[in-house]
């Protein structure tokens, strides 16, 4: 792509800077709109959906009984750059939820951690959508952009944190959400 230089007629080309920039706000735009056209979806993947199909999936998969008590529960949604999440020293699920409710995206947070930081999975995965810009921490990710900054959680204890995994796949398959691109098959 080229830009127009102050002499008339004479075009110049774009930096590598001047390019990344124009791609970057083109990949954010292309997700705003991604985002409000989900809201016209008929079957759109709404946070009523989310713990509908979350309670689904515990019924097929959690025994009470033997698990120890009841299944956890999505928390939030809250913002991710605002102070601690939900569940930030969990191990388990996320999922970016629009200002209207739709959830755009799906993801797992299961990472083991170390030291005082064991099991906090959820917290790292969520930290690597922003940075910390001019006292404040920024989404940086378009999918979390474009969720205007929210996000809901679910954790599980250590023992049961693998349960996480099914539960991302489950429901990436059933609600579809619209940057969760690798649809496992239904």
């Amino acid at each position: 792509m080229t830009t127009k230089s102050e002499t008339p007629g004479v075009e110049v080309p774009e930096t590598p800077e001047e390019r990344k920039a124009r791609l970057a706000r083109e990949k954010d735009e292309k997700a705003l709109r991604q985002t409000r056209d989900e809201k016209h979806r008929a079957d759109a993947p709404t946070l009523k959906r989310l713990r509908e199909a979350t309670r689904v999936f515990f019924d097929l998969h959690w025994d009470a009984a033997k698990m120890g008590g009841e299944p956890p529960e999505w928390q939030g949604p809250a913002l991710v750059q605002k102070g601690p999440v939900p569940n930030y020293d969990k191990q388990g699920c996320y999922a970016f939820v629009s200002e209207d409710g739709i959830v755009t995206y799906v993801g797992l947070g299961v990472s083991r951690g170390g030291g005082i930081y064991r099991a906090r999975g959820i917290s790292a995965r969520l930290n690597t959508y922003t940075r910390y810009v001019d006292g404040d921490y920024q989404p940086v990710d378009t999918r979390l952009k474009a969720a205007s900054g929210r996000a809901c959680t679910i954790g599980f204890e250590i023992k049961d944190a693998y349960l996480a995994c099914a539960l991302e796949a489950y429901l990436i398959r059933e609600l579809k959400p619209v940057f969760n691109a690798n649809r496992p098959a239904s």
